[in-house]
């Protein structure tokens, strides 16, 4: 059982699936050959719930490495979809006397001073 969590500690540590397969494949392959000495039904036991611990592993880790890669890419858009309202808003604002925001049902967001000045300018 400690085996078990060192390797995913490890593959945690790494976070890379590479890492984390060859790992469990290279220590698959050793826990093989220490049991050769072992009967036949208890070897194949043995490595067909060390194979499946190794999947189960390796299943959990990749998981874990999407979720967090889809995390990343969503705040890196979410960024970068802010700096282009800020550039777009920052060139309005240069070139239009009134910028005004509207929302789904188009129904102005906030206060536009600079919209009721230019619209009462004359009275």
């Amino acid at each position: 059982q400690t085996a078990i969590f060192g390797r995913l500690f490890l593959g945690f540590m790494h976070l890379e699936i590479r890492v984390s397969i060859w790992t469990n494949v290279a220590f698959f392959l050793g826990c093989a050959s220490c049991f050769r000495e072992v009967g036949p039904s208890r070897q194949n036991q043995f490595l067909a719930n060390e194979f499946l611990t190794a999947l189960s592993l390796i299943v959990v880790l990749l998981a874990f490495e999407v979720s967090l890669i889809s995390g990343v890419r969503r705040d890196v858009k979410e960024r970068a979809t802010q700096g282009q309202r800020s550039a777009v808003a920052s060139l309005l604002n240069m070139v239009c006397d009134a910028v005004v925001e509207l929302d789904e049902e188009l129904r102005m967001v906030g206060e536009c001073l600079a919209l009721s000045n230019a619209l009462f300018h004359n009275q």
